[in-house]
């Protein structure tokens, strides 16, 4: 899935009342993970991140800055598109160290005044302020600590050009994906790295590489340290290729490498019919492996007439449904010496 940038500008306007050349200093930023314990550098829509940052007086030890003399607001700004790209969750306000924090619904923006003074050689604590994805965009977070009349510049403390990468949610991470033969079976199995969520794997076959068939589904487990699956399928005689659609929760997918195998199960008398349900513009599929002689199939509506007989032979036989009407039919080959075999065929249209 594709990767894009998001912007995060934290917008800080510092003022202080005239007092002693008191230096204000950002002590230090970083991006962490809603557990608070890993730097990141990127969440997906819908995921939550900390940002941490503390304001420091690097004054002298007596030179103290006054309360309510600091004013600080991060925004959150709009993508060219309208939407910002990621938005503040909470609480409305708290209290972080020397300063109180409360959000503008308004204007969207936190405002944060320091409500106690701030000794010199002293520093708050930690401010952790929770975002979540929101819209996917791209730019640049930048974070700048001013301060005015009467006190240093401070413009050595100014952070720019930081990035947080914001991504559409990857419903899953594939390690691995194989397939083995086993006489007239496939045997799939795979593995995933993490699982966030997603939702299922369908299982996709194709005789020739070329036009791929639906022949199952498994749910996904949704572990975020990863998980193991198997699947088996009847190929019955040939080649047979392979692949995994994964889809997400929210319906996106994406689909995993193709898996090549060929079978030899020509001493088996076996019989496998797909895709069904089919489409009435689609090709029945009657593929057949060790039926000896001759092979007659013979496809019945749900009143008991018959509709269709073919002659079929040890391959894949393609049969046409085109001119049928949509609904229920039994399907049922039979070979020289050889017991029939039925199969339920749904049409839709």
């Amino acid at each position: 899935m594709k990767v894009i940038l998001l912007i995060f500008i934290l917008g800080f306007s510092l003022s202080t009342s005239l007092a002693q050349n008191c230096d204000v200093a950002q002590a230090g930023v970083a991006i962490v993970d809603d557990a608070n314990i890993s730097p990141v550098s990127l969440i997906a829509t819908g995921q939550e991140a900390n940002f941490k940052f503390s304001v420091s007086n690097l004054g002298a030890p007596g030179c103290a800055i006054p309360a309510n003399s600091i004013s600080a607001v991060l925004d959150f700004p709009k993508l060219s598109t309208g939407a910002r790209p990621y938005v503040y969750t909470g609480p409305a306000s708290f209290v972080s160290g020397y300063f109180t924090w409360t959000y503008n619904n308004l204007e969207e923006v936190l405002e944060g005044t320091n409500t106690m003074a701030i000794p010199g050689g002293s520093g708050d604590a930690d401010i952790l302020v929770k975002v979540r994805g929101n819209a996917i965009g791209a730019g640049y977070s930048n974070l700048n600590i001013t301060q005015g009349k009467g006190v240093s510049d401070n413009t050595g403390n100014n952070f720019s050009r930081a990035q947080l990468v914001v991504t559409a949610p990857v419903p899953l991470k594939l390690s691995s994906f194989t397939v083995i033969a086993d006489r007239c079976d496939a045997l799939l199995s795979w593995s995933t790295l993490s699982e966030i969520n997603f939702s299922h794997f369908d299982i996709e076959y194709s005789p020739d590489a070329t036009t791929y068939f639906k022949i199952g589904t498994v749910q996904g487990k949704n572990i975020s340290t990863g998980a193991d699956y198997k699947f088996s399928y009847t190929q019955l005689n040939g080649n047979g290729f392979y692949r995994l659609k994964l889809v997400d929760k929210d319906g996106r997918y994406q689909y995993s490498d193709i898996d090549h195998i060929k079978t030899n199960c020509t001493d088996q008398a076996k019989v496998l019919v797909y895709p069904n349900p089919l489409h009435f513009d689609q090709k029945l599929v009657v593929n057949i492996s060790g039926y000896p002689g001759k092979i007659a199939g013979e496809l019945f509506n749900t009143g008991g007439q018959r509709v269709s007989e073919y002659s079929l032979a040890n391959s894949a036989n393609e049969l046409s449904v085109r001119n049928l009407p949509a609904g229920v039919y039994m399907l049922y080959v039979k070979g020289d010496d050889t017991e029939t075999k039925s199969f339920k065929v749904i049409i839709t249209r």
